[in-house]
């Protein structure tokens, strides 16, 4: 699997903590079995398009 492939087979609600300038620092999800997976940001992976 590519590394900026992500694959989570849970329900939950997303969790997103952001900067005072409004980027994310903090991806997760809270999934309903009460685990808490957090995704790991990679700036240089990173594009709008």
């Amino acid at each position: 699997m590519p590394a900026a492939a992500r694959l989570l087979n849970a329900s939950g609600i997303g969790w997103l903590e952001l900067d005072h300038e409004g980027a994310p620092v903090t991806i997760q999800q809270l999934t309903g079995d009460e685990r808490s997976v957090e995704f790991l940001l990679h700036e240089d992976e990173a594009s709008w398009e």
